[in-house]
């Protein structure tokens, strides 16, 4: 299966930039989203996190506990590297990334922890299809009809 990853900069304290990669499982669940987004979630040093954060991330109802977030940037942009993330904190954090499409719906989530001020960068984060992203595209569900490169040049569209 082809995966395309997507890098982004996470800016820290007093100017350090940790790179940040979103890994798409293919090139259509990238062609597929829209808008990206990675919110910061204080762990309580509990490092088995994610599974509960993912689901909260696929209801929508993350955004309340997050300290910090980057909003909805194009796919586009996390590719080309231009999203920031300001002030992370210090300490081990849940990254977390949620891939929309155009109507806001979650196609794709992923979650990761690491304390970025100690950690050996790239931050990375695998995302993975929701149960949305599985019943408008399951199997048998035709290939996007666009690249990647020709939906962040063109701004090609999925139908």
């Amino acid at each position: 299966m082809k995966r395309i990853a997507c890098l982004a900069l996470v800016l820290i304290g007093c100017g350090d930039t940790v790179p940040v990669v979103l890994n798409f499982p293919s090139f259509d669940t990238f062609v597929r989203s829209e808008t990206a987004r990675i919110l910061v979630v204080d762990t309580d040093g509990d490092a088995g996190v994610c599974p509960d954060l993912l689901s909260q991330a696929e209801l929508g109802v993350l955004d309340s506990v997050a300290v910090r977030d980057t909003g909805p940037q194009s796919v586009c942009e996390f590719q080309a590297g231009r999203v920031s993330l300001n002030g992370a904190p210090e300490g081990v954090r849940a990254y977390v990334a949620v891939a929309e499409d155009s109507s806001g719906v979650a196609l794709l989530t992923g979650c990761t922890i690491s304390d970025v001020h100690v950690d050996a960068a790239p931050l990375e984060i695998v995302m993975a299809p929701t149960d949305e992203y599985r019943t408008q595209f399951g199997a048998g569900s035709p290939e996007a009809m666009c690249t990647p490169e020709a939906k962040c040049q063109r701004g090609c569209r999925e139908e």
